[in-house]
């Protein structure tokens, strides 16, 4: 069932003496805490993340992988520890209060823990439902960033445009390019021929097709299928689009990115189908190429 209303439940983890806390601030039911130890360390974080990057060229992963065992071992081992004791209370009689009435419940965090910022949090799997909760309607998983601006509503006129770059660069594992446009078109069909959304795909996936695009017309979604990486000793992330002459990856940081989307008033959402785009730094939140876009 598509919710189209939700509770919040807002979801503080911090430091607390020797552990830390995972605190509910906002609820239905109202506030709940309880008290954890590190749920991974750097090296099992590590692992998980090589294993859950195991591509193979142009295929998506099957339900048995071994790929998707570490997704599932990752995101139980944070669910387990965040959500245990009275904030899994408080989760599950807040879910079922929102269920009752026809809503979602929206999961914030609010992560106020360094070394957790490189956490991959949506992946969070309640293995009691055999659930990942950002793969269902009624329990989309949201990082909460505070940002020194006022909330404002965000207004668009239709037809939603989405300008969409799918980059396979030479060099790397290759993907099915047409098979991804395919899917969106698939996807969307309804609504385009409602005239309500219309499609753009780069014919380039290069920066400079980009550049052009984006002054050429005013999109309201920016959607990027491709390769990405978090590079450490730059403390970056980076997506690959492709160089002009040759084909080859050219990496493009998110820190760029941003730069480059900043005064597109009119964009809306950046969709990223890559592999660590929403990875970030231990020690700066925003150093991921999805955190720098939403800063």
């Amino acid at each position: 069932m598509t919710q189209n209303s939700y509770y919040n439940f807002d979801l503080l983890i911090e430091k607390f003496e020797t552990k830390y806390r995972a605190h509910v601030i906002d609820s239905p039911i109202g506030m709940a805490s309880t008290e954890f130890d590190l749920p991974l360390s750097d090296l099992q974080l590590e692992n998980y993340i090589l294993r859950m990057g195991q591509t193979r060229a142009g295929k998506r992963l099957p339900f048995d992988s071994g790929e998707l065992k570490a997704v599932k071992q990752c995101g139980e081992s944070l669910f387990g520890a965040v959500f245990s004791g009275d904030v899994y209370t408080c989760y599950a009689m807040s879910w079922e209060l929102a269920r009752e009435q026809g809503k979602g419940l929206r999961v914030r965090l609010h992560i106020d823990v360094p070394e957790f910022h490189d956490y991959p949090w949506e992946l969070l799997y309640n293995s009691r439902t055999n659930q990942f909760l950002a793969l269902s309607n009624d329990t989309p998983i949201i990082r909460f960033f505070e940002m020194p601006f006022p909330k404002q509503p965000l207004f668009m006129e239709l037809p939603i445009k989405v300008l969409v770059m799918i980059s396979s660069p030479k060099g790397f594992p290759p993907l099915n390019v047409e098979d991804e446009w395919n899917r969106l078109e698939s996807a969307f069909e309804p609504l385009i021929e409602r005239g309500l959304v219309v499609l753009e795909r780069l014919a380039k996936p290069t920066l400079s097709e980009l550049q052009k695009a984006l002054r050429r017309n005013q999109f309201h979604i920016f959607h990027f299928i491709g390769h990405g990486k978090f590079v450490v000793h730059q403390q970056d992330g980076v997506l690959l689009m492709e160089e002009e002459l040759s084909g080859r990856g050219r990496p493009v940081s998110g820190q760029y990115l941003g730069i480059l989307l900043h005064d597109h008033q009119w964009l809306r959402m950046v969709v990223l189908n890559a592999c660590e785009g929403a990875r970030t730094s231990q020690s700066d939140p925003y150093a991921g190429v999805a955190q720098s876009l939403v800063q």
